[in-house]
């Protein structure tokens, strides 16, 4: 069940990332390019998390960098080169960030069976659900109150960035610092590889925008 939560998650997550290029760029021809795109990057660590490529924890460089690095660079590249970010209603790159509230929910339950160190979670140093409780409240703000919006995303980038270090350092790689138990695994697996994948990165996406967005206004 948790895991077709998370399914249903990062399909609804794709599916207004689409509806925001649309809204965006005005183009079908660019939503059909983004579409494929997005759509063969989730199938892409979809088919390697299945033939248990990430499980090697011990390869030089950490084979979880297929996942993390180029996933993290479009975050960036989208983040900061992409334009026209006043068609879009101040609130929809700021609500979208509740979707963080499921996510701390799947990872509790991973915690509560055993598959997931209590540091990623509410109970450890994982305090990301303050950025998805907040997400609507300030969404409905924001557009009158500017700085509520910036003072939201940096406080979500900090959150984000907290749980993200964790989450690398307590991974049995050659870099682990947290001597978890279990230790931090989880991440390899099928559908949860979309959460550094794609979820992580998409977070930190709107945050970006958002504070393009407000910032210009």
């Amino acid at each position: 069940m948790v895991s077709i939560i998370f399914l249903a998650l990062t399909a609804l997550m794709a599916a207004l990332t689409l509806l925001g290029v649309v809204r965006l760029t005005r183009s079908t021809r660019t939503l059909i390019v983004v579409a494929v795109l997005l759509f063969g990057w989730l199938v892409f660590l979809a088919t390697l998390a299945t033939e248990a490529y990430f499980l090697d924890f011990d390869s030089m460089p950490p084979r979880m960098a297929v996942a993390i690095v180029p996933s993290l660079l479009a975050a960036f590249l989208v983040g900061f080169r992409l334009r026209y970010l006043e068609r879009l209603p101040v609130s929809w790159l700021i609500a979208p960030q509740a979707f963080r509230i499921v996510v701390e929910a799947v990872l509790y339950v991973l915690w509560q069976a055993r598959l997931l160190p209590e540091l990623m979670t509410l109970h450890g140093r994982n305090w990301d659900l303050l950025t998805g409780v907040l997400a609507i409240p300030v969404a409905l703000v924001a557009a009158r109150h500017r700085r509520i919006g910036i003072a939201f995303n940096v406080l979500g980038l900090a959150l984000l960035l907290n749980v993200v270090l964790h989450g690398l350092f307590s991974a049995p790689t050659p870099f682990r610092y947290f001597m978890t138990e279990p230790p931090n695994t989880f991440i390899a697996y099928f559908p949860y590889v979309w959460l550094p994948g794609f979820l992580i990165p998409l977070a930190l996406t709107l945050h970006i925008l958002s504070l393009r967005q407000l910032r210009a206004r």
